[in-house]
């Protein structure tokens, strides 16, 4: 009996600590999701002058197609934090995390955004609690010309409207309003700065650009011309808290205007969506990516970092402690590869090698620093090919160091595996930081999307390195030389083909 009690109690115990388990996961759940309530995740809006911009690139855009090799597009951003005397604003860190969760999603186009280091704090108790009637009085005269001018508030209103963010889409391919302005409790959402950056780029919101809903049929027969005029995001009535379930499933009973009364099956997922349950939201599709793409290379061209804040005396004190300064060639058995430079890629265009085709690397370092060579492509994740055990890692700098890759002086080879449209990558990096390099390769190849050697770093490591607008990039060769201020990590991307 007493035994039978001792199982009773026992089991017992083990089910009110499985509740409790359950209980607290469930409560640390619903805590990490974020519901919007009292306000609309964006306020941006288009005129007429936009839309007839942006319809006037809609043929250009249907024959557009992703090129081959990109280098990384760096946008430059420039943040202001408006401050209240009697309220919290956002952090650096906020911000740098803001960043990271924003750049993962606009990894797949080969577009980061780059905080510029010099912040910029407005203290206003006004624009602080901003109305949208002020932003002329709070921008004019903090605006910097040619980049994304980020301002984050306390909140945002329009009359009785209350937003998270808004921005402005383009009208010309020079002159336009370069602005975001978001609330500082939106900053971490994970949604409303990639959201955003969505508009800015030209995407509109999935349930269209219509006051009323959306004429978008849910065969797609009209999304050409309907709803937000892409074809693989399906037609979206409008989304509200009563509309979506907290498994983010559609539980909404409206139908189209095509007059076959078809049901709404909207994605709730995208992050062009109004979904108010804003841990749902999670991705841009491929044709949202293919237009914010084509916006990227053809109508924000003139985004462009500022000139050094530094004088020329003051850089060449700075690059005695913090200059980087590399060299690297490839020879192909034997034969120096030759490249031409797309921004901060190196691109050999004019060859492609075989499987088995044997290199070498050659690295020349003049400053003082940590040298890290990775080799890799999408299929076969990334690897380390220096320093390997007993290799010099950290140069002094005092003298000129010259080495050849692999050290043992074997040579590397063209994996049969390769990437997309063949492409392989050798990335050298020169650090003024010591990286934890194995922990931080594996990182970037338990990245479970399809992702090149160049998105994976920059996933990982990308707020390391130093943006390529502050790099010098010598005419011949592969010659870098840059500074380390705000980043540490200079990187030398090389991109060869296989057939």
């Amino acid at each position: 009996m007493k035994l039978q009690l001792r199982s009773c109690h026992k089991v017992t115990t083990k089910l009110v600590a499985l509740f409790l388990l359950l209980l607290t996961n469930t409560l640390l759940f619903a805590q990490n999701q974020k519901i919007l309530k009292g306000k609309e995740i964006s306020g941006t809006v288009i005129n007429d002058d936009q839309l007839e911009f942006l319809k006037s690139h809609q043929e250009a855009l249907k024959e557009f197609e992703q090129p081959t090799s990109l280098g990384m597009m760096e946008v430059p951003v420039k943040v202001h934090i408006v401050k209240s005397s009697s309220a919290g604003s956002a952090s650096i860190d906020e911000i740098k995390t803001a960043f990271a969760a924003l750049n993962k999603h606009f990894i797949q186009i080969y577009v980061q955004f780059v905080p510029l280091g010099d912040y910029n704090y407005v203290s206003n108790d006004k624009y602080y609690e901003f109305n949208k009637e002020d932003e002329n009085a709070l921008c004019g005269s903090n605006d910097l010309k040619n980049v994304i001018n980020l301002y984050i508030v306390g909140s945002i209103s329009d009359g009785p409207l209350k937003f998270c963010g808004y921005t402005y889409y383009p009208s010309d391919l020079e002159k336009n309003t370069d602005r975001v302005i978001l609330s500082n409790d939106c900053l971490a959402d994970g949604v409303s700065l990639a959201r955003q950056m969505g508009h800015y780029f030209t995407l509109f919101s999935t349930s269209g650009l219509q006051v009323s809903e959306t004429r978008e049929w849910v065969n797609g027969a009209n999304c050409e011309t309907e709803g937000d005029l892409i074809c693989d995001t399906p037609a979206d009535p409008g989304l509200e808290l009563s509309t979506v379930d907290e498994r983010c499933g559609y539980i909404g009973k409206k139908q189209d205007q095509s007059g076959r009364k078809r049901f709404y099956k909207p994605d709730t997922k995208n992050l062009m969506s109004n979904n108010p349950r804003l841990y749902c939201c999670d991705h841009f599709t491929e044709q949202q990516y293919q237009k914010m793409l084509y916006a990227a290379i053809n109508l924000r061209t003139y985004l462009k970092f500022p000139k050094s804040q530094y004088s020329k005396r003051q850089l060449k004190v700075l690059a005695e402690d913090k200059g980087l300064d590399g060299q690297v060639s490839v020879y192909m058995q034997g034969n120096e590869m030759p490249v031409v430079r797309n921004g901060n890629l190196y691109l050999n265009d004019k060859e492609t090698y075989a499987t088995n085709t044997t290199y070498n690397i050659a690295v020349v370092n003049k400053q003082k620093g940590y040298i890290y060579v990775l080799e890799g492509d999408a299929e076969r994740g990334i690897y380390l090919q220096y320093p390997k055990k007993g290799d010099k890692v950290f140069f002094k700098g005092e003298t000129t160091a010259e080495f050849i890759i692999p050290s043992n002086m074997e040579r590397l080879k063209v994996d049969e595996l390769k990437g997309k449209e063949g492409k392989n990558h050798i990335v050298v990096l020169f650090s003024k930081k010591q990286l934890r390099i194995e922990q931080l390769i594996d990182e970037m190849n338990s990245i479970e999307e399809y992702m090149d050697v160049v998105q994976r770093i920059y996933t990982i490591i990308g707020t390391d390195l130093i943006p390529s607008n502050n790099l010098t990039y010598d005419k011949n060769g592969i010659q870098v030389q840059g500074i380390a201020t705000d980043q540490q990590v200079m990187p030398v991307i090389i991109e060869y083909k296989q057939p």
